[in-house]
């Protein structure tokens, strides 16, 4: 089960990379992975449950709906970053994050209304599904507000060290000025 979570964790860095044709850019995505298990913890811990199959099958499930949410900022900001020259990139990534709020909140509001009355048993109750839906829930809610601040916060992060390795290794690999050669070429000629 666990190895499940492992595979499917390798296989949506692989696309990850694909699509954003950056490692760091994909592991920034897949740090709201962590930010799920914070819920997920949670709501097993409140709700007073052991973790199950079925509960890693959800965080399992958890692990690509949460990514979403990441995918759509990250990806969003890249394009702007694209298509704008703007030399404040704070500004940029500021405003991507605003852009992208709505949507996101939206897409973790409905899914988590859909997955709540099942959680908790509304119009009947299956006590195999239940951990499943509970990790699924608690994981997005905790991940979305997690990654609604903290994903612009690592790109910015993210941002500031390649620009403090580019500037290095430019000054450190600058090639200086020829040297002004003025005196005799005709060495005493």
């Amino acid at each position: 089960m666990i190895s499940a979570a492992i595979l499917a964790g390798v296989l949506i860095l692989f696309i990850l990379i694909l699509l954003f044709r950056s490692i760091i850019q994909s592991v920034l995505v897949l740090l709201t992975v962590p930010f799920s298990l914070i819920g997920v913890a949670f709501a097993l811990y409140t709700h007073n449950l052991p973790l199950t199959a079925m509960g890693v099958f959800g965080m399992v499930g958890l692990m690509g709906v949460v990514v979403n949410d990441a995918i759509v900022m990250v990806d969003f900001i890249n394009a702007q970053r694209k298509i704008l020259t703007k030399d404040n990139i704070r500004k940029l990534i500021v405003e991507g994050a605003g852009v992208r709020l709505r949507p996101v909140i939206l897409t973790t509001v409905t899914t988590v209304a859909g997955l709540l009355p099942t959680a908790y048993g509304i119009g009947g109750s299956d006590q195999l599904v239940i951990p499943t839906v509970l990790v699924m829930a608690w994981g997005l809610m905790f991940a979305t507000f997690l990654t609604l601040y903290l994903i612009p916060s690592f790109y910015m992060l993210d941002f500031r060290i390649r620009h403090f390795f580019k500037d290095m290794f430019a000054k450190l690999f600058r090639k200086s000025a020829p040297a002004d050669n003025t005196g005799d070429d005709n060495h005493g000629e």
